[in-house]
C-alpha cells in the first residue's frame, strides 16, 4: 500500500513540474537572434554615360533646327555640322556666350552661368552646373582638361572633373594658354598682366600691346596671342597677331568700313595650318586669312550655320583640327533665343 501511495505522489509531482515548465517568466529576455551577414550590395549596372542627365524644362515655341552645310571659298571647302542640345539651350542674354570642350566634356557659359554637358546619342546632355551662384564672364580649357573661369570682381577659378581646384582673387578677365601654365589678365587697356599659374600662388608680370588703343577681346592659341580692338594708327577695328613673347607678327583688318576685309567686332579667332579663322559678331561673318596674313575672304553666317542675324560668339580649335563654334540665335517665331553649337572642318 505504501508503494502505491509513493508512486502516486511521485507522478503528481512530475506532472506539476511539467506544467510549470510550459510558462516562461514575464521578465525573461527572448533568446538572441542568429547573426546574419548583410546581403552584398548589387553590382552597379554599366551606363553609357556615367554622369546623371539633368532634364530641362522645354520652352514653348519652335526650336532651332540646324543641319550640315558646305561652302567653297578659294581652294578651301568649309563644312559644318550642327551639334544639338538634348533640350534647347534657351538664354536671356544674346551676348557673352561661349562653348568649350575638354575631351568628352563640354562646357557652356550663358547668362553668366557655367553648365557641364556630355555628348550622348549625338546631342549635348546637361550633367551639372559649376558654382551656380556666381556670374562669370569667360571660360577656357587647357590640354589636360582643366576648365578656367573669371568674372568681374570674382575670383579666377579652375575646375577639374567638376571639382574646383583653385581660386585666386585679383585678376580681371583671364585668357589662358592651352598648356594651362600661364594666361593674361586684361580689361580694356593695352596694358595687361601676364600671370603664371603655379602651386599656391600666381606670379604676375606687366605686359603691353602698344599697337592697340582699346582691347575688346583677347585669346591665346598654341603659338599666338590674338588681341582684337581698335588700332592706334588708324583707329579702325583690327586683329593683332603676336607671338607668345608679345612681338607683333600681323595686323589683320584695320581698314575703313566698306572694304572687303574691314571688321566690326571680332569675338573669336584661332590659327590653323590654313591660316587665321575669325568670327565677327557685328558683321555676322566668318573671316579667313592665310598664314602670312593675306586676306582670303568672308563667308556669311547663313551659308555655314543656317542662321539669320545671330551673334557669333566663340571658337575653339580642337585637337583633331576642327573648330568648335558657339552662336546665339533668336528663334524664327521669336519665342526665345537659343545658344547653339557647330563643328567646322576644312580650314
Amino acid at each position: 500500500m505504501k508503494k502505491y501511495l509513493a508512486l502516486a505522489l511521485t507522478l503528481t509531482l512530475l506532472l506539476c513540474l511539467a506544467a510549470c515548465g510550459d510558462e516562461a517568466p514575464s521578465s525573461a529576455a527572448p533568446p538572441p537572434a542568429p547573426s546574419v551577414a548583410p546581403a552584398p550590395a548589387p553590382e552597379p549596372v554599366a551606363e553609357s554615360v556615367p554622369e546623371e542627365i539633368i532634364e530641362q524644362e522645354e520652352v514653348p515655341g519652335e526650336a532651332f533646327a540646324g543641319g550640315s552645310f558646305s561652302v567653297m571659298i578659294g581652294t578651301l571647302t568649309l563644312e559644318t555640322e550642327w551639334i544639338p542640345f538634348a533640350s534647347p539651350h534657351v538664354v536671356d542674354n544674346l551676348f557673352d556666350t561661349s562653348i568649350r570642350a575638354a575631351g568628352d566634356v563640354y562646357y557652356t557659359l550663358t547668362d553668366g552661368k557655367i553648365r557641364q554637358y556630355s555628348l550622348t546619342g549625338g546631342a549635348l546632355a546637361l550633367t551639372g552646373e559649376l558654382n551656380p551662384d556666381i556670374e562669370y564672364d569667360s571660360i577656357w580649357t587647357d590640354d589636360s582638361g582643366v576648365l578656367y573661369a573669371s568674372g568681374f570682381l570674382e575670383d579666377f577659378v579652375a575646375f577639374r572633373d567638376g571639382e574646383q581646384i583653385f581660386a585666386y582673387s585679383g585678376p580681371d578677365d583671364v585668357s589662358v594658354h592651352p598648356s594651362g601654365e600661364w594666361g593674361i589678365s586684361w580689361f580694356s587697356s593695352s596694358d595687361v598682366q601676364k600671370i603664371t599659374i603655379g602651386d599656391g600662388a600666381l606670379q604676375t608680370e606687366d605686359m603691353s600691346f602698344p599697337e592697340v588703343n582699346s582691347i575688346s577681346h583677347l585669346q591665346i592659341g598654341q603659338d599666338n596671342i590674338f588681341v582684337t580692338g581698335r588700332s592706334v594708327d588708324a583707329d579702325e577695328p583690327a586683329v593683332f597677331v603676336y607671338d607668345l613673347s608679345g612681338n607683333l607678327l600681323h595686323t589683320l583688318g584695320n581698314t575703313p568700313f566698306g572694304e572687303d576685309d574691314s571688321l566690326g567686332s571680332v569675338t573669336a579667332i584661332v590659327a590653323t595650318q590654313s591660316g587665321f579663322f575669325a568670327l565677327d559678331g557685328n558683321m555676322r561673318d566668318i573671316y579667313l586669312w592665310q598664314p602670312d596674313g593675306t586676306f582670303i575672304g568672308t563667308v556669311e553666317d547663313s551659308e555655314l550655320f543656317g542662321t539669320d542675324y545671330p551673334w557669333l560668339s566663340s571658337a575653339q580649335l580642337l585637337p583633331d583640327g576642327s573648330i568648335l563654334i558657339g552662336i546665339s540665335q533668336e528663334r524664327e517665331d521669336e519665342s526665345a533665343t537659343e545658344f547653339i553649337a557647330y563643328r567646322l572642318t576644312g580650314f
